[in-house]
């Protein structure tokens, strides 16, 4: 994936739950019409499809079984929503499950996200194979002619550290949102909290995707080579704003143009 450098006084927007153009995630009802009997403490996490988020999934985890509200109709006890981890797929001593869910219609059947994918890493994982600790969500989302791949939590480059867990009830349920409103979402928000000194340079690290509701929620575009010149996925360009408090308390903005390199 091609990066985008920030140098100096450069950056971005952060992670928030509502977005210039899409839906208000705090405003979603989290309840679940009709659950299985879970044979352990279950696990949710909601999956939110286009730019109203007007498609909602639910992923719960009871144990080594992933129940998949594939039909986004809050009944997680129909037919073809429930997924038993296969042994192939589930290497313990590794301290990796995957599950792979399949496709996703949202629209009325009209859009259709493919390829939806959950992991769980634990921890300490001897070999995790690119992916990052934490549950992991990925799903292709059809942006630009090259439908390209949107990924969460441990999916999205470990070394930064991202730790997507879900929650022990519904109402306390991290939001994932696939397919809503793009902007640049920094990567690493601790370098600019822990304070900038005036003088020297700081390089931050950002991604094009979608914000979510909760900790390390964002769903961020990841490709190769998504900005290619045979690709309409995204923009090379973005202008982008920061905005900050300085010494004095008095409230600065600055706004810059960002190219990807």
């Amino acid at each position: 994936m091609r990066v985008l450098s920030l140098i100096s006084t450069l950056l971005v927007v952060g992670n928030t739950a509502v977005t210039a153009w899409g839906a208000d995630l705090t405003k979603i009802d989290r309840t679940i019409a009709k659950e299985p009997a879970y044979k352990s403490k279950p696990k949710y996490c909601l999956l939110v499809f286009g730019p109203e988020a007007k498609t909602r999934v639910w992923l719960v985890l009871d144990g080594d079984t992933l129940y998949v509200d594939r039909n986004g109709n809050g009944d997680l006890t129909e037919k073809g929503e429930r997924f038993v981890l296969a042994l192939d797929e589930y290497d313990r001593k590794r301290g990796q499950r995957v599950w792979k869910v399949g496709d996703i219609a949202a629209s009325g059947d009209k859009v259709r996200y493919t390829d939806l994918q959950v992991s769980d890493i634990s921890e300490d994982a001897k070999y995790v194979g690119g992916l990052g600790p934490g549950h992991g969500i990925s799903v292709n989302v059809p942006v630009g002619k090259d439908r390209v791949p949107q990924c969460a939590g441990g999916f999205v480059y470990p070394r930064h550290g991202f730790r997507l867990h879900f929650a022990p009830r519904p109402a306390d349920a991290p939001i994932v949102h696939f397919g809503g409103p793009l902007r640049m979402i920094l990567l690493q928000p601790q370098r600019l909290t822990a304070g900038m000194k005036v003088g020297l340079e700081y390089e931050l690290e950002a991604r094009v995707g979608s914000p979510g509701l909760g900790k390390d929620t964002a769903a961020l575009i990841n490709s190769d080579d998504p900005l290619d010149a045979s690709s309409d996925a995204l923009p090379a360009r973005a202008v982008t704003e920061l905005e900050f408090a300085d010494r004095d308390g008095q409230k600065q903005r600055l706004r810059a143009r960002l190219v990807y390199d």
